[in-house]
C-alpha cells in the first residue's frame, strides 16, 4: 500500500487505497486510518468547499448521523491543501444509487 497519490495531501495518518472519483469539489480517495478504518477523504478545491466542510462539521451530532455521512475530520496539508475525512460508504454515492 501507498500513501496518498497526490503529494500535496499525503500524510503519515491516512494510507491511500483507490480513487473513488472527481467531483465538483475534487477527488475523492478511498483510504485507511492507523487503526484499519476505512475512510473516504476529499480533497477540497474550492473556497466554497471549505465553507461545506464547515458545515458538515456541524452536522455531525447524534440527531444527524442516520441521515447524513458521518464527518470525521478536516485537515489542511503542509502544502496548504484542503481535505475532509468522512465515513467510506460501502455501497457508492447517493448519484449512484439514484441512477440504479
Amino acid at each position: 500500500m501507498s500513501i496518498l497519490p497526490k503529494p500535496d495531501i499525503i500524510t503519515e495518518e491516512y494510507t491511500y487505497q483507490s480513487l473513488l472519483g472527481r467531483g465538483g469539489f475534487g477527488a475523492v480517495y478511498k483510504c485507511k486510518n492507523s487503526k484499519g478504518q476505512l475512510l473516504a477523504i476529499k480533497r477540497i478545491t474550492n473556497e466554497q468547499a471549505s465553507l461545506e466542510a464547515k458545515t458538515m462539521s456541524c452536522l455531525n451530532g447524534p440527531e444527524f448521523r442516520k441521515y447524513f455521512v458521518q464527518f470525521y475530520n478536516f485537515f489542511e496539508s503542509r502544502n496548504g491543501v484542503k481535505c475532509i475525512v468522512m465515513e467510506y460508504c460501502e455501497l457508492g454515492s447517493l448519484e449512484n444509487a439514484r441512477l440504479r
